[in-house]
């Protein structure tokens, strides 16, 4: 196993092996929430605690591309548009 001490936020791996070609992103954080989008670019979170959150999404693991603030209902319900600018 590999344990390693990073602060919350974004790490990145490379193979030493394949050099430029092989790289991962691992996100370290202070809560359990993250989502990868589906073919369409939709996402959704599961067991959101009401409040304020802010939502914040990258592509290539290190630039936040786009940040939106979202009121969560008692409910546990909320829907934003969040719009990454294209490359």
């Amino acid at each position: 196993p590999l344990e390693v001490q990073v602060p919350h936020g974004l790490m990145e791996l490379r193979c030493t092996v394949h050099p430029g070609e092989r790289h991962a992103f691992v996100g370290v954080f202070a809560n359990p929430f993250f989502a990868k989008t589906g073919a369409g670019g939709e996402f959704r979170f599961d067991g959101v605690p009401a409040g304020a959150i802010t939502l914040a999404a990258t592509r290539d693991g290190r630039t936040v591309d786009a940040t939106r603030a979202v009121q969560v209902t008692g409910r546990g319900v909320a829907s934003a548009d969040l719009v990454v600018p294209a490359l």
